[in-house]
């Protein structure tokens, strides 16, 4: 336990408490004036404080306890069945990290110094990857409890060798099952200037003419009637009607206060509803910023009624103050409830202006433009349909990836320049073809991540060798059979904070050159094909007989006779020798034409 205001250190397992500690630590530190003299009559004096220079500030500012931040919210991780029942876990897997992963030199760990209250065990430091994440830095027990952060940080090693580029959420669904993604269909960099915003543009744009005080970034204003104002000057807010086209022209935010509501589970948005919407402090302040918005609307309405009649110059006093007079309010309470009946009437779709002013009082992300005409009896349904982008809770890169774009080429040492990225092992978690059912795509392991297969389930190949096969159900016998080569293409964060990838099969060329394998592809002709292939055109009439000269036209205008469709016998011949051996397709066909020639003859 420490405390500040006294100086007095003690330690809660051993009862120390020292008085000669006590006094050295509430001495009173010398004072040290700083004196500066302006325009030669005036003198300031600063003195230090005892906080400042006293040996318990020192140990607080420099101590870790006080430096780390407070845990992530776990996301919710609720599941409506079709029953309507909830299914909630205490033991799976959350999509996010949400504690922080800490380390420490060398030279402390080996100690078990930490920069916590007390040391760590020496099993902290006997790993290859030393890391931990807290979970209590003081317990009841007087223990500290803490955990291995490795299995995040080795993840995000992973995820940074592989150089995924990560982008906004794509508005179709692709990557998996009949539309798998390709280099075309990539979306915009999440570091695209469109997006990769915190503050709006004409924000920025007031701030440099008007000063520093209208610099203040929207996000940091709390909810309320400022923060409500400051969006509704921009024009960019999230429910207004074209309110998409002039955000791409200026600039969005990714970030925003309130949350996507159509991506909400019920639970959660019950809980939205109690704790936000429905307390009296905001239910005040949205009051007060519906009498500025009607304000606002009967002052643009009479300045343009008096534009009409008799003139109005807003540089003129009198003008101003007979403005005034017509825009002043009697009683508020009865003028905003007037207001929000007028609104109710008029609230059919999304385009209202009651959405309009919800969504910017309390800051919540935009809906897609083609459901800003949604009819209010389809809006459940037309906001749940898939497809359609949800803001990321956090930066849409999660700080994994600093890349703009997968648009560069990797030089090999001994091949040179490759026109494909080396591809990435895989492993199948689930495949198509399970023990508990048949799914969609199968879900491959790519270094710590998980994504989907792009074969879909009713597909069928040949070639079991081939990575369509491969996912498609288990195969104990052999360990490498549940295995495959893919390509990361990118990689993007969903409204809930899960990362989704999208991947591409690889060519075998690129395969074999990260392997170190033999060139896949077919070599040209050996001596033994010659003999094969000199045949093959002399059958053909297309090389000169042995006597010399040039190869004669059997009859008429025709230099070759018309092709013959093959029998049943021919036909079940050459299934046979398919499956043997390539060598022998040569030799096989060469036969054929022999036989079908001597029988014409």
């Amino acid at each position: 336990m420490v405390r500040a205001e006294t100086g007095e250190i003690s330690r809660a397992n051993g009862g120390v408490n020292s008085s000669t500690s006590r006094t050295r630590l509430q001495r009173q530190p010398t004072p040290i004036v700083l004196g500066c003299t302006s325009h030669g009559d005036r003198r300031r004096r600063i003195r230090m404080s005892k906080a400042m220079s006293s040996p318990t500030a020192r140990m607080l500012r420099s101590s870790r306890l006080f430096s780390m931040p407070p845990p992530l919210p776990l996301p919710g991780m609720e599941l409506v069945m079709h029953s309507g029942a909830i299914k909630t876990s205490d033991t799976a897997t959350h999509p996010y990290p949400t504690k922080q992963a800490i380390t420490a030199p060398a030279s402390s760990r080996h100690r078990g110094d930490w920069g916590l209250k007390r040391p760590l065990p020496q099993k902290t430091n006997t790993t290859s990857d030393p890391h931990i994440r807290i979970n209590a830095i003081d317990t009841l027990e007087h223990i500290t409890d803490f955990d291995s952060a490795a299995d995040h940080t080795l993840n995000l090693k992973k995820w940074q060798e592989m150089s995924i580029p990560m982008t906004k959420e794509p508005t179709t669904k692709t990557g998996s099952g009949l539309y798998p993604a390709s280099q075309s269909s990539i979306p915009p960099s999440a570091f695209s200037k469109s997006g990769d915003n915190t503050v709006l543009r004409n924000e920025r744009r007031t701030g440099q003419r008007q000063g520093q005080e209208s610099m203040t970034s929207v996000n940091s204003l709390p909810l309320g009637v400022e923060r409500a104002l400051r969006i509704r000057e921009t024009g960019t807010s999230g429910l207004q009607p074209g309110a998409m086209s002039r955000a791409e022209d200026h600039g969005s935010r990714w970030k925003f206060e309130g949350p996507h509501l159509p991506s909400m589970p019920q639970a959660e948005f019950d809980r939205y509803l109690r704790r936000i919407v429905e307390s009296p402090e905001m239910r005040k302040q949205f009051r007060e910023f519906l009498l500025v918005v009607r304000t606002q609307n009967k002052r643009i309405k009479e300045i343009e009624r008096l534009r009409k009649e008799a003139g109005f110059d807003e540089k003129s006093k009198e003008d101003n103050d007979k403005l005034d007079k017509l825009c002043e309010i009697g009683n508020a309470d009865e003028e905003v409830d007037q207001f929000m009946l007028e609104l109710r009437d008029r609230n059919d779709d999304l385009s209202a202006e009651l959405s309009r002013l919800i969504g910017e009082f309390f800051d919540l992300p935009p809906f897609p433009k083609n459901k800003i005409l949604s009819s209010g009896m389809n809006l459940a349904a037309a906001l749940s349909e898939e497809g359609d982008p949800n803001p990321p809770p956090v930066h849409p890169s999660a700080g994994l990836s600093y890349l703009k774009t997968g648009a560069f080429m990797e030089n090999h040492p001994i091949h040179g320049p490759q026109i494909d990225r080396a591809p990435v092992q895989a492993r199948v978690l689930r495949p198509r073809e399970a023990s508990t059912g048949q799914f969609e795509s199968a879900v491959l392991g790519v270094g710590g991540f998980t994504a989907r297969d792009i074969t879909a389930k009713n597909f069928r190949l040949t070639d079991l060798e081939s990575n369509g096969n491969k996912g498609r159900n288990w195969d104990f016998e052999n360990p490498d059979a549940n295995k495959m080569w893919i390509n990361p293409l990118y990689a993007f964060v969903d409204s809930v904070g899960k990362i989704k990838m999208r991947i591409l099969y690889p060519e075998k060329e690129a395969v074999a050159v990260k392997t170190g394998a033999a060139d896949p592809r077919p070599g040209p002709l050996t001596e033994s094909d010659a003999e094969f292939t000199r045949k093959l055109k002399s059958l053909q009439g297309a090389v000169k007989p042995e006597g010399g000269g040039s190869p004669k036209p059997s009859s008429g205008i025709r230099t070759s006779q018309r092709a013959r469709a093959l029998d049943s016998e021919e036909i079940k011949r050459f299934q046979e020798v398919i499956k043997r051996p390539n060598q022998d397709l040569g030799r096989t066909l060469v036969e054929t034409l022999q036989a079908r020639e001597n029988r014409r003859l």
